[in-house]
Parts: structure tokens; sequence; C-alpha cells
């Protein structure tokens, strides 16, 4: 079942109904390969939906979430949405410095989750899985810069 195919379904089930804007939104997920801010998805969707409103994307994006089809990742204080699903499962670096994001297959941090599991008795839920700190490009201009 696609993505689309999903999302109608559990409107239905939810009694309501595939809009055009809903639509757009969802379209403009589908394109986006990577967290992107409230505002890209706006443009995005504007493209192909002239009735559009910053509310009704946000409101939509809440559905996905709901649903299940989008992630959150905060991002120095910027939520950026990503389409669950499109990826192999992975966890986010955040540079705290330049506020990039990097997507790092789930396989790679699965032992250190396996030991919280393990040592904790305590599981992690990895769509939600953020490490924050410096990536190698701002560690460069730091040494350089110093």
């Amino acid at each position: 079942m696609s993505c689309e195919e999903l999302f109608r379904k559990t409107l239905k089930q939810h009694g309501l109904r595939m809009t055009h804007q809903r639509e757009a939104v969802l379209k403009a997920m589908h394109a986006s390969h990577e967290p992107v801010t409230v505002e890209t998805i706006y443009e995005r969707a504007a493209r192909d939906c002239n009735v559009l409103d910053l509310s009704t994307v946000y409101r939509t994006l809440d559905l996905f979430q709901q649903f299940g089809l989008v992630s959150v990742v905060n991002a120095q204080g910027i939520n950026y949405y990503e389409h669950v699903g499109l990826d192999e499962p992975h966890v986010h670096l955040l540079c705290s410095q330049c506020g990039k994001i990097f997507s790092v297959p789930l396989a790679e941090a699965q032992p250190l989750l396996d030991g919280f599991a393990a040592r904790h008795h305590f599981t992690v839920d990895p769509t939600e899985l953020t490490f924050q700190g410096i990536c190698q490009g701002c560690r460069e201009k730091d040494s350089t810069a110093g």
C-alpha cells in the first residue's frame, strides 16, 4: 500500500477526507529526501495548491505525525519534518554549530540501544533519536580559525 493510499484509508477511518491541500502537502513531503522545515513544505505545496495557508500545513503535518507518516526532528529550536518510510530506519546527528542534520542507519546505533535495553530495561524509540555534536566541517573550520 502506498503512502497516499494509507493516508486516505486512515483519514476515512477518522471521518476525514483527502482535500486538495492535504494532497499538496503529502506530495511536497514525498519530494523531500531530507528533513525540511514547515516553511519549505509550504513553499513546495503552494506550487500545487493556490488555496493553502501555513496553518493548514501545520495541521496537516500534525495529522501525518499522528498517523505515523512523518517524524519531527527539533534542531536548535526549529522543527524539521521527515517522511517516514522513504529511507531505511535511522537516527539523526545534529551539528550544534551549523545546524545540519545527518541521517545514520539505525544499525550503527543499535549496539548502544541494545545496551540500554539490557542494562536499564529501557527500549528507546529510534524514530525520535537525535545525537547532538559538532560535524567534521565545523571542527575543521574551528581548527583552522584558531
